[in-house]
């Protein structure tokens, strides 16, 4: 007796594969957007600006979050599932 089985996988790893991607940008997003909130309330102050100068960004999305005063810059690569949150005050990091 002989028996032959043929097995045909439809896998769909490039389409989970970007789902995944975007279900990680928009976690990333998330809590990066609840990072900068506390980095503003958290900023010490005494005129507001360096808080105005705190902005955020995650790679495929841009800037998320930003203050008046933020001066416009790219800290993420977008290749790569990256999320910043950065002070562009000038001292922000000194605080």
């Amino acid at each position: 007796m002989k028996l032959s089985a043929e097995i045909k996988l439809n896998l769909k790893i490039p389409e989970v594969l970007a789902k995944a991607e975007e279900a990680t940008r928009l976690g990333l997003r998330d809590t990066i957007v609840a990072i900068h909130g506390d980095a503003v309330r958290m900023s010490p102050y005494k005129t507001g600006h360096n808080r105005r100068s705190i902005a955020s960004e995650v790679s495929g999305m841009g800037v998320v979050e930003q203050g008046e005063d933020a001066k416009p810059g790219r800290i993420v690569e977008e290749d790569k599932l990256e999320a910043a949150t950065y002070s562009t005050s000038g001292y922000g990091g000194f605080l």
